[in-house]
C-alpha cells in the first residue's frame, strides 16, 4: 500500500476546490493525484474539517497471548528438528482452540528470535546418484 499523500497536496486539492470549484476529475489532472484521492480528501475534509490522513490500523492481533506463545516457542526447544509445519500441526493437536497456521507459527518464531533450517532427520539415501556413480568407476578403472 502506497503511503499517505502529503498534508501540503491535501490542503491544496481543497483550497483548489474553494477557490476554482471544478470537478473532481479536474482538480486530480491540475494536481496530479488520482480522482479517488480527490474524492476522498475532500469527504475527510467536510467530515472532520481537517485532511490529516487516518492512522495506520496495523493488521490483525494475534490469536496467541504470551503464555500461549511461550508454550510454543517450549514445544520448539523440546523438538528442535520439527518443521514449523509440524509445530503449526502439533499445536493444533494440543490446542485445537488456538489452531493457527504454518506462517503463523513461522513469525511467531521468529519474532522471538529463532531460525528454521531445513534440516534432515532421516537417513540420506542408500544409492548415490548415478553422475556420481559413474565419476568413481572411471576414477578406478
Amino acid at each position: 500500500m502506497p503511503a499517505p499523500l502529503s498534508n501540503d497536496i491535501r490542503e491544496r486539492v481543497v483550497l483548489y476546490r474553494q477557490k476554482y470549484g471544478g470537478t473532481y476529475e479536474y482538480i486530480a489532472e491540475a494536481l496530479g493525484v488520482g480522482r479517488a484521492s480527490v474524492s476522498r480528501i475532500l469527504r475527510l475534509h467536510r467530515e472532520s474539517g481537517g485532511v490529516e490522513p487516518k492512522p495506520a490500523t496495523g493488521g490483525y492481533d494475534s490469536r496467541l497471548n504470551e503464555a500461549a506463545v511461550d508454550e510454543l516457542i517450549a514445544m520448539l526447544e523440546a523438538e528442535p528438528d520439527l518443521t514449523l509445519e509440524r509445530l503449526a500441526d502439533r499445536w493444533a493437536e494440543e490446542h485445537p482452540e488456538l489452531a493457527c497456521s504454518r506462517q503463523t507459527v513461522g513469525r511467531l518464531v521468529r519474532k522471538r528470535g529463532y531460525t528454521r533450517k531445513k534440516s534432515r532427520s532421516e537417513l540420506k539415501n542408500a544409492t548415490e546418484p548415478p553422475s556420481l556413480q559413474s565419476a568413481q568407476r572411471s576414477r578406478s578403472g
